[in-house]
């Protein structure tokens, strides 16, 4: 039986409505990983941002994005609906909201964090690539 999740209090920031879940990630790794095959995962980099999300998989339910913001780079500002991020590393970045407000987070391997959706960019400020997967849910389903 897992460990239960420890939950953090939810976060306002911006428009971005965030809770986060800690996950033992040891405890958790799944045993194999395989890749979606190339007929179920769209090529090519997502419209928003191309310098740093790759669509993994898109279908009726949800959209699979891989991300990785280098040490002192910076996603533009773009959208996601309702989704999960799942942190692969550890990571200190800002998230500045359109109206500018920002905020420091530090990402730890494992941690999974829910968000309602909204307008963001993300700043890497620390010395390791700041990468994850995110799980876009669509609103239609």
């Amino acid at each position: 039986m897992p460990p239960p999740l420890t939950r953090h209090p939810t976060e306002l920031t911006g428009t971005l409505n965030l809770t986060r879940l800690c996950v033992d990630k040891a405890e958790h790794r799944p045993k194999t990983y395989s890749r979606p095959s190339k007929e179920t995962r769209p090529m090519g980099e997502v419209h928003h941002t191309p310098k740093d999300h790759k669509v993994l998989l898109d279908n009726d339910r949800v959209r699979v994005l891989e991300f990785r913001i280098k040490p002192g780079e910076t996603s533009e500002m773009h959208s996601h609906p309702p989704n999960i991020v799942y942190s692969l590393g550890s990571a200190k970045i800002i998230v500045k909201s359109p109206n500018q407000s920002s905020r420091e987070v530090e990402m730890m391997p494992g941690e999974a964090t829910w968000s309602d959706g909204g307008s963001h960019e993300v700043i890497n400020i620390g010395r390791t690539d700041n990468f994850g997967i995110v799980i876009e849910l669509k609103q239609n389903h």
